[in-house]
């Protein structure tokens, strides 16, 4: 924004103008306020780090249930000798 400007040669209502535009563009922030934005981020990194672990455990564990679910359908089926075809042409005819 300034590359070009001869600071030096400018007079301080100038300077002081132009740091005024600057407060003004955001180019130029207090010191409070960017460690209060650095902090903020880091503590949503954080949050974000803690729902990305928890979605991934929860992956896992869907992955889980669906592996004792396909167990447990096997089990049934030789239990009882049915099949997935015959369990569909079955249900018609007993809705019959």
């Amino acid at each position: 924004m300034i590359e070009g400007i001869p600071i030096a040669d400018l007079t301080a209502p100038t300077l002081v103008g132009l740091a005024v535009v600057m407060v003004f563009l955001g180019l130029l922030v207090p010191r409070r306020f960017y460690r209060d934005k650095v902090e903020e981020c880091e503590r949503w990194h954080a949050a974000f780090e803690v729902q990305r672990d928890r979605a991934n455990k929860s992956d896992e564990q869907v992955d889980e249930m669906l592996e004792v679910s396909k167990t447990t359908h096997a089990i049934v089926v030789a239990l009882f000798g049915a099949s997935e075809s015959g369990q569909r042409s079955g249900d018609s005819s007993v809705a019959s």
